[in-house]
């Protein structure tokens, strides 16, 4: 892959690095069964909950993620919570972002924790700057560890992953909206960051675009849409809805669906909505998509969410598939 020049001097470049292999994590086991499950948000669709148990029988050390239905597939997909990490307030506990003000050695950790928990590891996965914009990056191996042990390495002006290796795909999230894709016919993965300019500017569409030009067919494409903020909690002014109106398909504004009106002049937007709309209007069918239909700030005992509290921490969205 060929990146651009972007200059990337603003980013902090860590001077101390920790790296993991997968060999020091033998103590840790995978179990499909929950502690506590009556407290966790339930997600909708074929999402699911699954939990890494800490081998010192520590329950603080449990770590428990999202995943979807793809193994089947050779496919591993997983989104994290905020839980099971070793970060202290306002970034408690598994914050997972890099450049959000947290502790790097304590964010290495965690990612250390949720890349075990997906069956990865930080040199054999990936992430992009995430600029609020629709580029695409088609990266492979030789990408492997780019953005995941410092800022300065992470490929710049990118909002979205795709590949066809076995490299892992990882991006961030505090209420934006993590898009997931898969072709079982061309094996072909990817990943996708839409926060609300990402969404009014056709992130959805610009990957089904992109995967398309690249042999995929809309109709075989799976994709899934992770935890973001809900319309239940997300309030917009009249101009961000007018944004929507103007870039966004007539098949999808005319009908209305991703946004009512409230109090003082202000509208509910569903981001969620939005990009499932934008998925159909792209060509994939209704039964190929998941929508975990969970808001982050309504669960914030779960999820970091930007709304709740500017100061906090990200969730990651993973995906990879074993060659």
């Amino acid at each position: 892959m060929t990146n651009n020049t972007k200059d990337n001097s603003k980013d902090k470049t860590m001077d101390n690095t920790l790296e993991h292999s997968l060999d020091d994590t033998s103590d840790d086991t995978l179990d499909n069964t929950l502690d506590d499950t009556t407290r966790l948000p339930v997600p909708g669709d074929t999402w699911s909950w699954r939990q890494i148990h800490g081998g010192d029988g520590d329950r603080r050390r449990n770590l428990p993620f999202l995943c979807l239905p793809w193994e089947e597939y050779g496919v591993t997909a997983t989104f994290s919570s905020r839980v099971g990490g070793c970060g202290t307030d306002p970034y408690a506990e598994l914050n997972l972002g890099l450049h959000v003000g947290d502790d790097p050695e304590v964010v290495l950790e965690n990612r250390h924790r949720f890349l075990t928990a997906s069956s990865c590891s930080p040199q054999h996965c990936v992430a992009g700057e995430q600029i609020h914009g629709v580029e695409i990056a088609d990266v492979d191996d030789s990408c492997g560890g780019a953005g995941m042990l410092d800022l300065a390495s992470v490929l710049p002006g990118y909002d979205a992953l795709t590949t066809r290796t076995g490299v892992g795909l990882m991006a961030f999230f505090a209420d934006c909206v993590p898009l997931y894709f898969f072709d079982p016919k061309t094996r072909r993965v990817a990943l996708a960051h839409a926060g609300w300019r990402g969404s009014a500017a056709g992130m959805a569409r610009s990957m089904v675009a992109f995967l398309s030009a690249r042999g995929c067919r809309p109709s075989d494409l799976l994709a899934a849409i992770g935890p973001c903020v809900g319309s239940c909690c997300y309030e917009v002014d009249a101009s961000t809805v007018a944004v929507f109106k103007e870039r966004l398909p007539g098949s999808i504004t005319g009908d209305k669906q991703f946004f009512h009106r409230r109090d003082r002049g202000k509208y509910a937007l569903d981001l969620q909505e939005i990009n499932r709309l934008e998925l159909l209007s792209a060509g994939l069918t209704q039964s190929h998509i998941s929508c975990a239909s969970l808001c982050t700030c309504c669960n914030s005992d779960w999820f970091f969410s930007y709304r709740k509290n500017p100061r906090t921490g990200r969730m990651a969205a993973f995906i990879r598939q074993v060659l």
